[in-house]
């Protein structure tokens, strides 16, 4: 589980409508995710929209604020990340260690924001990454018939350097993504996928859904096993095939509480 925080923050490296403070949900009862715990010791927090839409991700090393349209369709995300997170420097992460309080825009530097456009046809959706270091970069997703991600496609200078392709159950769960890249001469190569099972309780991160990240944030359900496959060659050392399992417990409301021995949910 602490591999999939690792993986939701390396991906976040690659006219609006602000919600001000009597827009937000904050501790709630209502099948809301609110707090993460581990070991008793506080670890994530998130406040919503009145429309239930996550607006805040709070933890001792990251922030991130939401920004929707009129429409409720995601416009902007700002990150603000503590450089000690990626810092190989001793001396960064000593002056980290010190700071008592939760990163917030006071007292964290804004690492990346994402802005959404919508074009009309409502096929696909484009994103613009603006990094604090001045570097760019624009995805474009495409949408199958049920208005799911079906497609992710990466560019640099304006030539599709990779893409991601998702499928899906009935019920809108992810089950299998496929990840291509793209070579100087055009031809795509699978570098390696992922097919996902289920249980049939409730997922608490589907109110995360327009974050436009198919998978956790997008399934109906919760994930119980992932089978990671590399292709191409690799290192005798690293598995080509690597699978990870999850069990919960739940609530009477079908909403995990626990989640592998480890992680308490609150709600």
């Amino acid at each position: 589980m602490k591999k999939k925080w690792i993986i939701i923050l390396i991906s976040i490296l690659f006219s609006s409508c602000e919600k001000g403070d009597d827009s937000i949900i904050k501790r709630n009862s209502n099948g809301l995710l609110s707090r993460i715990l581990i070991s008793g010791e506080l670890y994530q927090e998130f406040t919503y929209t009145n429309s239930g839409l996550i607006y805040e991700e709070k933890s001792w090393g990251t922030y991130i604020k939401y920004t929707y349209n009129s429409d409720n369709q995601l416009e902007r995300q700002d990150y603000y990340i503590d450089p000690a997170l990626y810092s190989s420097s001793m001396q960064v992460i000593t002056e980290a260690q010190k700071r008592k309080e939760w990163a917030n825009p006071n007292n964290v530097p804004k690492s990346v924001t994402n802005t959404y456009s919508y074009p009309k046809t409502g096929q696909f959706i484009e994103r613009y990454v603006d990094r604090t270091n001045g570097t760019q970069s624009y995805a474009k997703y495409e949408l199958n018939e049920k208005g799911l991600v079906s497609k992710q496609i990466f560019y640099d200078d304006d030539k599709p350097t990779g893409y991601i392709d998702y499928l899906y159950d009935g019920q809108g769960n992810l089950t299998r993504k496929m990840h291509y890249f793209i070579s100087a001469d055009g031809k795509s190569y699978l570098s390696n996928e992922t097919e996902y099972e289920f249980d049939n309780k409730r997922n608490p991160y589907f109110p995360f859904k327009k974050l436009l990240n198919p998978g956790l944030y997008t399934n109906l359900n919760n994930i119980t096993k992932e089978t990671y496959t590399l292709y191409g060659e690799l290192p005798v050392e690293i598995e080509r095939v690597q699978i990870t399992t999850h069990t919960y417990e739940y609530n009477e409301s079908g909403y995990p509480i626990k989640v592998d021995g480890i992680w308490v949910y609150e709600y």
